[in-house]
C-alpha cells in the first residue's frame, strides 16, 4: 500500500468513526498480537510491529486498537491535519490560521520528559 492510499484510509477511518479523531490516552508498542488493523483493515502479524492504543471512555472500559505503525503514523498525521484545518472562518471568509505547533512541546502528551534537554546560555569572555 503506498503512503497516499494509507492516508485516505486513515481520513475514511476518522470519518466513519473507526479511529477517534483525538490523540490516544495510552500508547503501547511491540511485537503484532493477530488484531485486525482498523487504518487497513489486515491484521498485524507477530513479526510485525503494532501500536495498541487506548481511548478511555466515562466510566467505561477503554477502546483498544492494535495497529501498523505506518497506519498509525499516517492516521496521526491526518488526525493533526483535521485538527489544525478545524479552525473557525475570519469575518472575510477565508479560514483562519491556527496558532498550534504541529509537534507537542516538550512535557505535552508525555513524550519528551521535562527538562531533558534545558541548558542555559553562558556569554563566554568579552573580547
Amino acid at each position: 500500500m503506498t503512503g497516499d492510499s494509507r492516508r485516505e484510509k486513515a481520513r475514511e477511518t476518522i470519518r466513519m468513526g473507526r479511529l477517534p479523531n483525538r490523540a490516544p490516552d495510552r500508547t503501547w508498542g511491540g511485537p503484532g498480537a493477530g488484531a485486525d488493523c482498523p487504518v487497513c483493515e489486515a491484521p498485524v502479524k507477530a513479526d510485525e510491529l503494532e501500536y495498541e492504543i487506548e481511548f478511555a471512555r466515562g466510566g467505561g472500559p477503554a477502546d483498544k486498537h492494535h495497529v501498523h505503525v505506518r497506519c498509525f503514523v499516517e492516521w496521526e498525521l491526518e488526525r493533526r491535519s483535521i485538527e489544525l484545518a478545524g479552525t473557525a472562518a475570519a469575518s472575510d471568509g477565508t479560514a483562519e490560521v491556527p496558532r498550534r505547533p504541529v509537534l507537542p512541546r516538550p512535557g505535552e502528551d508525555g513524550m519528551i520528559s521535562a527538562g531533558e534537554r534545558l541548558t542555559t546560555y553562558k556569554p563566554g569572555p568579552s573580547s
